[in-house]
C-alpha cells in the first residue's frame, strides 16, 4: 500500500474554518455528533438527497464510487489515485453505514478528525485530499475542490431552497 502524506502545515481560512464546523462538528450523520443536526432534522429525505447531489455536483455522478475493504485498492488504482495524487475530483469509499450519503459524509468527517487531510493549490484551485483508515487498512481516499465541498455544505443545510 503506497502512504498519502498529511505533514504539510495548514493555513487557517474561513473556508477551512466553515468545513471543518460542517464535517465535523455538525456532521448530519446519526450518532455521530452531539452538535450536528441529522438529515431529517435538516429536512432531508436521503432517498431524495443523493440523487440531489449527484445532479448539483458533477464528479459525484460520475467519479463517487462506493466498494468494499476487499475492493478498495483496486477502484484507488483504477482512478490513478494509489501512488500520488491526480487532480481530479474523486471519492472512493466503502459503505460502512446505513446510506451512501452517510458513508461519503462520514468518511470526510474521519479524515479531518484524525488529520488525515492536506490542502493543495493545481491550476489556482484549492483540492482537498483526504483519506481514511482504519487498522491500516485504507477506507476511504477523496481528492475534491474545496469549491465543492462548500456547495455540498449549501444544499445540505438549506433543505427549504433545494427539496423542492
Amino acid at each position: 500500500m503506497v502512504r498519502w502524506t498529511f505533514s504539510n502545515k495548514l493555513k487557517w481560512s474561513m473556508e477551512l474554518n466553515e468545513i471543518v464546523n460542517f464535517y465535523l462538528f455538525n456532521t448530519p450523520v446519526d450518532n455521530v455528533s452531539v452538535r450536528g443536526k441529522t438529515f431529517k432534522q435538516l429536512g432531508w429525505n436521503k432517498k431524495r438527497l443523493t440523487p440531489l447531489l449527484k445532479k448539483n455536483i458533477n464528479f459525484l455522478s460520475s467519479n463517487w464510487i462506493i466498494t468494499t475493504i476487499k475492493d478498495i485498492e483496486t477502484q484507488i488504482k483504477n482512478k490513478g489515485q494509489f501512488e500520488k495524487v491526480e487532480f481530479e475530483e474523486v471519492a472512493i469509499h466503502i459503505n460502512n453505514k446505513k446510506s451512501n450519503i452517510d458513508s461519503f459524509l462520514y468518511a470526510i468527517r474521519c479524515a479531518i478528525a484524525h488529520g488525515s487531510f492536506a490542502i493543495r493549490k493545481h491550476n489556482n484551485t484549492t483540492y482537498y485530499i483526504l483519506e481514511n483508515k482504519d487498522k491500516g487498512k485504507i477506507k476511504s481516499r477523496m481528492v475534491i475542490k474545496e469549491e465543492t465541498l462548500l456547495a455540498i455544505i449549501n444544499i445540505v443545510s438549506n433543505s427549504k431552497k433545494f427539496n423542492k
